[in-house]
């Protein structure tokens, strides 16, 4: 679709500081976005019913994108929490899968290896869930019962907030225990 000869730019529209082109090509329709303070331009790879719905997808899409921004933005992460380098992130997906079974929460769903905890001799992994914005610290050495079945414990949490609140309750915990 993208960047034919033939194409041609239906609408410009610019929304949330992100600059929505709606394209038309051979009878198809798309956007292609870039943020007005520069970075590189994301095309949608989707074919649309019409200029309107492919305008309606670009705002969902950089609504999508502005929301992810700032939940990373405002996340605080303290020790002893620490982000894990995206490059073991694909082991520690893989390494989970192959703990868990079909009862366990986190089976069969998409998940991202954010943040390790470095103040225990224990794996213990924060994971964000793709599929509902919740996430999940999963505690590698300690054994929880799902079915019949032993699997990592799992501790489940519902929002940003709450997994923020975590976080600075671990920092605080972690800091006593330093001078105590």
């Amino acid at each position: 679709m993208p960047n034919h000869p033939e194409d041609f730019v239906l609408k410009k529209t610019l929304y949330r500081d992100y600059l929505i082109e709606v394209l038309e090509g051979d009878g198809d329709y798309w956007f292609q976005c870039r943020s007005i303070h520069g970075g590189e331009e994301e095309t949608d790879q989707f074919s649309y019913a019409s200029p309107g719905a492919t305008e309606r997808a670009g705002k969902e899409f950089i609504n999508r994108k502005v929301e992810v921004n700032n939940v990373v933005s405002n996340l605080e992460i303290r020790w002893p929490w620490t982000m894990l380098p995206l490059s073991v992130a694909d082991k520690y997906i893989e390494y989970l899968q192959k703990q868990i079974g079909l009862e366990h929460p986190l089976y069969n769903r998409k998940v991202f290896p954010s943040c390790i905890r470095e103040d225990s001799q224990d794996l213990i992994i924060q994971f964000d869930l793709d599929d509902d914005k919740t996430y999940a610290i999963v505690f590698f050495s300690e054994k929880q019962l799902f079915g019949n079945q032993e699997m990592p414990k799992v501790e489940m949490i519902a929002s940003i907030s709450e997994l923020q609140k975590r976080f600075d309750q671990d920092h605080s915990k972690a800091m006593e225990s330093l001078y105590s």
